[in-house]
């Protein structure tokens, strides 16, 4: 359902645009054309307009826009006519612009016959551009997953770490704690031993007692 929902989403957004007379500036000279709008990434739209470009010949590239000289456009002309196109981002939104100047002379505008033919161009692409649309949704939503599966493998990765860390710190606290048993032993043993030792202390401290007792004694009265 959700797959459906995106389709006629984006089936809506830019299959069945409107097209628009208007002109732009292409190598410093005012260019009469038509134009389609789209809600396209402009560097997208850029890239894929100019692959799409190349069905009708080899392209002059500026930053004033797209030259196509002797181009194949045979449903506008029999004879290589020349194209003029532009791609620019305006209120949001993308503007693909294209121009046919035909080998009379005649400049394709609102209401010349072959005007038909201008705007099928244009729909045509945006037709397209609506599948290539779909496919870099479908791909983004892959990436994204893809990158969410990394960041979970690496979690993953991380908490093996920590496990063994854990398990390495578990060995260290047992030793301590058998060290720590075996001081302990010790010095219950040591206490035992202190204490004959006071005792006997005791002991030493009686007998040279009666030394002493026995010392003055022995004194004249």
């Amino acid at each position: 359902m959700k797959k459906l929902v995106l389709f006629l989403s984006l089936f809506a957004q830019y299959s069945f645009g409107q097209v628009f007379n208007g002109s732009q500036e292409i190598d410093k000279t005012k260019r009469e054309g038509a134009y389609i709008l789209t809600n396209s990434d402009l560097k997208f739209v850029e890239k894929s307009w100019q692959n799409h470009l190349t069905i009708f010949g080899k392209q002059n590239t500026s930053k004033g826009g797209i030259t196509i000289i002797n181009a194949k456009a045979e449903g506008i002309s029999t004879e290589l006519i020349t194209l003029y196109s532009k791609v620019w981002k305006q209120s949001d939104r993308t503007h693909i612009f294209l121009s046919a100047l035909l080998p009379n002379g005649d400049i394709v505008t609102n209401g010349h016959e072959k005007w038909g033919e201008l705007e099928k161009i244009l729909i045509d692409y945006q037709s397209k551009l609506s599948l290539e649309e779909a496919v870099r949704s479908a791909e983004n939503e892959q990436n994204t997953a893809m990158e969410n599966h990394k960041k979970i493998v690496k979690n993953g990765d991380k908490l093996k770490d920590r496990i063994e860390d854990n398990k390495k710190e578990k060995e260290k606290l047992l030793k301590k704690i058998e060290e720590n048993r075996v001081e302990l032993e010790k010095l219950l043993t040591d206490v035992e031993t202190n204490k004959k030792d006071q005792s006997k202390a005791l002991d030493e401290i009686e007998i040279r007692k009666r030394g002493v007792d026995e010392a003055k004694s022995k004194l004249p009265k």
